[in-house]
């Protein structure tokens, strides 16, 4: 997979740096596929993904990983960054 290759490079590049891999789940994501189309739950998609890389920094890796889940890679970053990211 294309998120594989980009977690596996920006792993190659911060061995020696701590971080983190957040995975970001869209709750209730089913319902606006049911009630509104796959169009909407298509462009509800690219929201959230604009969304979650509006909050991340240069080397930051975002990545659809399936259904409405989406991966967060960010090398480098301790607890706190990590923390601050995943609730904003």
């Amino acid at each position: 997979m294309l998120v594989e290759a980009y977690l596996d490079q920006a792993r190659d590049q911060t061995v020696a740096d701590a971080g983190a891999l957040l995975i970001v789940d869209a709750d209730h994501f089913k319902s606006i596929n049911d009630r509104l189309g796959h169009d909407c739950g298509d462009q509800a998609l690219r929201l959230i993904a604009a969304t979650i890389k509006g909050q991340l920094h240069g080397a930051d890796i975002v990545g659809r990983i399936g259904g409405e889940e989406f991966a967060v890679f960010l090398p480098g970053a301790d607890a706190t960054r990590s923390f601050l990211v995943a609730e904003s």
